[in-house]
């Protein structure tokens, strides 16, 4: 999934597409082209990959065709194309051929007996009439939305706290979020499940009995499930109050403290710095400030190794963010190295002008010869970018110098 690819994602695609010793590695990609701009990176770089290699190509999904919509529909409910042509034309115009919309729309005619199986005729039964006067947006999100607001209150809040976790999640880690018995939250999720907005990950998880009992024991087995698709995830999230969202995002990154028992496993870190970042407002106490702070200086150092320096350079800014005005004096460690990993993040990510503004404030709060040294190294490394010779010069003599290891500067001293 390639729709919110960040330039490092992009960066590791340019090297697997040129790399030829391993031509028989095939990569499939998706995301949607109605939301990119022009100047997206994976746009940018797929127009040059294109113009490189013919081993590049795009393949246009395009929407189904009303041909494409009479034979899924003379199938998926076993009659002749002709019978289904009036149900398959009303399909087409209000979904306008997007396959995601032409399911959500099934499901949700049948749900309202629109759409039906008689079982005296043992045929499928519709009623035309009223499917056509349904009033239905040319919106994909808004359509979801609206279906979400058809459920229970107890279902829709469940999925919200759901959607707060991300794409996928467990049962357990929702019964722990929310107050909520294990038996409601089992009969929210069944509820969801039927109206097809969220799917078990494992397969063997799908079942037909009574939705109490079922999802109970899928909460002792700690089975995941997954939004059917990222737009039903983004609508149910949507539904949530942004107060309430920082609340959830900060309790989830606790709980996941809570399960490592406050060792952050490298599994979780980009996950717990995350709802971290989204929950940092409703952070006040001190300690949990500081160790939210340390959780984003790993993730920064974690992904400046990964040379995605951007997202790095996010993480720290946040674990930045965190810091009180005391922190030079009382977290001097921290401090500076949550300053000095963003001053080099944003140096190998192209912005000279931040770090060099770091820089200059890590340089007043130096405590000692060997910091200064590591500073000066990176300094070195900028000004020798910029190509301003005698300053990276200069900051090497000064910083050898706090070392005690002096150099002559002319000649005639040398003499």
């Amino acid at each position: 999934d390639l729709h919110f690819a960040d330039t490092a994602t992009v960066a590791l695609l340019r090297v697997l597409v040129a790399d030829i010793e391993h031509s028989h590695l095939l990569i499939v990609g998706s995301y949607r082209d109605d939301d990119t701009s022009t100047g997206w990176p994976l746009r940018l770089e797929l127009t040059e990959l294109r113009s490189k290699s013919s081993a590049v190509q795009i393949i246009e999904l395009l929407p189904l065709t009303l041909d494409d919509v009479y034979a899924l529909l003379s199938e998926l409910l076993s009659c002749t194309p002709e019978r289904v042509a009036q149900l398959a034309l009303v399909l087409y115009e209000k979904t306008h051929g997007n396959p995601f919309f032409i399911n959500q729309f099934l499901v949700m005619l049948h749900h309202e007996g629109l759409l039906r199986f008689d079982f005296t005729q043992e045929s499928w039964q519709w009623n035309l009439a009223e499917i056509q006067n349904r009033q239905v947006t040319d919106n994909v999100a808004t359509f979801t939305l609206g279906k979400i607001r058809l459920l229970s209150e107890s279902t829709q809040r469940i999925l919200q706290l759901a959607a707060c976790i991300g794409n996928q999640f467990d049962l357990e880690t929702m019964r722990l979020l929310d107050s909520t018995s294990p038996q409601e939250i089992a009969a929210a999720i069944w509820d969801a499940q039927h109206e097809g907005l969220c799917i078990p990950v494992e397969s063997s998880a799908h079942t037909q009995e009574d939705a109490h009992t079922a999802t109970s024991r899928a909460l002792d087995r700690a089975i995941s499930f997954r939004f059917l698709h990222d737009r039903v995830q983004q609508a149910a999230y949507s539904l949530m109050p942004e107060s309430e969202q920082v609340l959830v995002h900060l309790a989830i990154a606790k709980l996941l403290l809570q399960r490592n028992s406050g060792q952050v496993e490298d599994s979780v870190l980009f996950e717990l710095a995350t709802h971290f970042v989204r929950g940092a407002s409703a952070l006040h106490d001190l300690g949990e400030r500081l160790q939210a702070a340390q959780v984003h200086l790993r993730a920064g150092k974690r992904a400046k190794h990964a040379a995605a320096f951007e997202v790095a350079g996010a993480y720290l800014v946040a674990g930045v963010e965190l810091l009180l005005d005391s922190s030079w004096e009382a977290n001097y460690e921290l401090t500076f190295e949550l300053h000095i990993e963003l001053a080099e993040c944003s140096y190998l990510g192209g912005q000279l002008e931040q770090a060099e503004a770091i820089f200059e404030i890590l340089q007043s709060k130096l405590r000692s010869a060997l910091d200064a040294a590591r500073l000066a190294t990176l300094r070195i490394e900028l000004y020798s970018t910029k190509g301003v010779m005698e300053k990276a010069l200069h900051c090497g003599l000064e910083a050898l110098a706090e070392l005690e290891i002096r150099f002559p500067e002319t000649p005639a001293e040398h003499a």
